[in-house]
């Protein structure tokens, strides 16, 4: 391990060390250094939650409360990367491995976050003042699960009202596996979640770590304010697909489609019926494959998450290059691209 740069603040994990350095592992392991940098740094991370009216707002929460441990035994945890979460297991078969799962030093689970890394801006906010700019998100199937065994586990507390709430006006012989007749319900669907984020707003729970980072507009350089963290409660997170204006004109909307599935994991949960969630997820696919679940950009996600803190990040490009030991560059040597070559070889003559 000595011999292979370190990620600030993960001294103990699952992952071979020289692993967390590889493609799907590196944002992961990033996103937990730059919390990590910002707990050594004083910093709280930024939380996105939502209200009973279900508008969005960007708030604090200290880094102690996210990792459910004081800051003295934050050396002492263990993160955990594509680990099982005991509590999504409890209730449902063939769950997804969750991103993140921390851990403390009796190997306890203390808190899980699915993990997203994003750029500022996206290709529909290039251009526009940086208060205005925002990072595309692209949702997979997995975090869907994941976010609707989350709400789920919260609930099983307040199962017999919150089963109410998802059941309301809905008919008991929607054929779900088909989209024909699942559809006809959809709105109706939409309309249970939407009243399961006012009926149990004080439930919501942090779910998303998201990593973002800011280019000067088109650049592929990071700007001077380079980094920085946003927690994304599960309430909150619904609401990139309740809410985002659909863009299928006919046949089946990728949002719609998420509120079904995630609608049916949790009734089913919260019923006691155990859902096997991988054979839900392909038999709810609707003729769509693939682990995409849908996507939103950037002008949509400044609407929930606008804050001073996605305009001018909190650490800095010199702090980036403390998110990980001496030497950790040479880990992410990009594989040389003919296009890159280009862009930079014209650049630099032009300029």
């Amino acid at each position: 391990m000595a011999d292979v740069p370190q990620f600030r603040g993960i001294r103990k994990t699952n992952v071979q060390y020289a692993d967390l350095w590889k493609p799907i592992n590196f944002p992961r392991a990033l996103a937990v250094s730059v919390v990590n940098h910002l707990v050594d740094a004083h910093k709280p991370v930024n939380l996105v939650t939502v209200n009973k009216a279900r508008v969005c707002h960007v708030g604090e929460m200290d880094v102690e409360e996210l990792y459910n441990a004081p800051v003295k035994l934050i050396p002492t945890l263990s993160f955990d990367f594509d680990s099982q979460y005991p509590a999504f297991s409890e209730i449902a078969d063939n769950v997804p491995k969750s991103p993140l799962v921390i851990r403390d030093a009796d190997g306890r689970p203390l808190r899980r976050l699915d993990v997203m890394s994003s750029v500022i801006p996206d290709y529909t906010t290039k251009g526009l003042p940086p208060t205005m700019s925002g990072p595309e998100m692209n949702v997979k199937t997995d975090t869907a699960a994941n976010l609707a065994l989350s709400m789920a586990t919260l609930l099983m507390s307040e199962k017999e009202k919150a089963l109410e709430v998802l059941k309301g006006d809905i008919p008991d012989d929607v054929d779900w596996t088909s989209w024909e007749s699942a559809s006809t319900v959809a709105d109706e669907v939409q309309g249970t979640l939407d009243e399961i984020v006012t009926t149990f707003n004080d439930m919501q729970s942090p779910f998303l770590l998201q990593s973002v980072w800011r280019s000067d507009d088109e650049d592929l350089y990071m700007a001077d304010d380079a980094m920085d963290a946003f927690v994304w409660t599960d309430m909150a997170f619904s609401r990139l697909f309740l809410d985002a204006p659909s863009r299928a004109t006919s046949g089946m909307s990728r949002l719609k489609r998420c509120s079904v599935r995630v609608h049916r994991i949790m009734t089913l949960a919260l019923s006691g019926e155990r859902p096997d969630v991988a054979a839900l997820m392909r038999g709810m696919s609707y003729g769509v494959s693939g682990d995409k679940e849908f996507m939103v950009n950037g002008k949509y996600t400044n609407r929930l998450m606008a804050c001073d803190r996605l305009t001018r990040p909190a650490l800095s490009r010199l702090d980036v290059t403390f998110l990980a030991s001496l030497g950790f560059e040479d880990m992410l040597k990009p594989e040389r691209n003919l296009g890159d070559a280009v862009y930079y070889a014209v650049r630099e003559l032009r300029n």
